[in-house]
């Protein structure tokens, strides 16, 4: 895009879509999934990225807790999540009740809950609660391998960037730029670099973000 000089910051998930609004940066570069909803306060780049959901329970798994569908059966259950995530309401979708789902703001946080037993389980995009569980380096926890992904509307998630809605002149060239590093690999080789799949978590040419927030691909 000739932009040679990028700064960048960290925010809480939950302040990503209104700092962007606010003018606090110009872009979110998080893999944010594509909603509808988030769609009214944003505009999003065309998909980057297609992931699923993964599980971290207590080590040695007591509740035998496999889907989400597990936990809304058990009411002793609970489960926390990060703020502003879409897991929340995937959870809502497969029955968990509001009284199950508590928030954190950030990952490490939703992991700590889990760890002090303030909660039995904490959900997430895959790769991101999987990188995170790494970082960890903890023998309390442990990662659902065979967990069943949600029947829920959203699931698989596609991840964007997204700008403000009057950045529209800013996303098209992103998306100029965005479909060139596509079609010559380039974003194949950042997804696989950053522990993706560079094929099976590289989006559909079918997929747009047009047919998310219309709900073809939702």
């Amino acid at each position: 895009m000739g932009i040679d000089n990028v700064e960048s910051r960290l925010a809480d998930f939950g302040q990503l879509i209104p700092g962007v609004q606010a003018g606090q940066f110009d872009v979110v570069t998080a893999g944010m999934a594509i909603t509808p909803e988030r769609a009214e306060n944003a505009l999003f780049g065309e998909p980057e990225m297609v992931y699923g959901e993964g599980l971290v329970v207590k080590a040695g798994n007591p509740n035998q807790i496999y889907s989400y569908e597990d936990i809304a059966n058990n009411p002793d259950i609970t489960i926390v999540v990060m703020e502003g995530a879409t897991e929340i309401e995937f959870l809502k979708q497969s029955g968990v009740s509001d009284d199950q789902i508590t928030t954190a703001a950030d990952i490490p946080s939703t992991f700590s809950a889990v760890q002090a037993g303030r909660a039995d389980a904490t959900t997430g995009t895959e790769m991101t609660i999987r990188m995170a569980f790494e970082s960890a380096n903890t023998d309390d926890l442990e990662i659902v391998e065979d967990f069943e992904q949600p029947d829920a509307e959203g699931v698989p998630s596609y991840g964007a960037a997204a700008f403000a809605l009057e950045s529209e002149e800013l996303r098209d060239a992103y998306n100029e730029a965005l479909a060139t590093l596509k079609e010559d690999g380039t974003v194949q080789e950042i997804l696989e670099k950053n522990g993706f799949h560079p094929e099976t978590n590289f989006p559909p040419e079918e997929v747009t973000t047009d047919s998310v927030v219309s709900g073809e691909n939702y």
